[in-house]
């Protein structure tokens, strides 16, 4: 493994992970208000389900979906 960081140059710019971290507060932000209500036609929104479950489990609780098919 020390062989490999051999080959990794280290960045010195940011701008892509300063990019990436403005959109990721935007999608964020979008999530909430998305899981603050349910629809319009008063619907469950995925949001707000996923969001009302986080609120009742665990801190370290893991989830998992098993789609039916071969996944990694």
């Amino acid at each position: 493994m020390a062989h490999c960081n051999t080959l990794i140059n280290p960045k010195v710019e940011d701008d892509f992970l300063n990019a990436y971290l403005a959109d990721h507060v935007e999608v964020e932000e979008d999530f909430r208000v998305h899981a603050a209500y349910p629809d319009e036609e008063n619907l469950i929104k995925p949001e707000f389900a996923a969001e009302m479950i986080d609120r009742l489990v665990d801190v370290d609780a893991i989830f998992t979906a098993d789609t039916g098919m071969n996944t990694v």
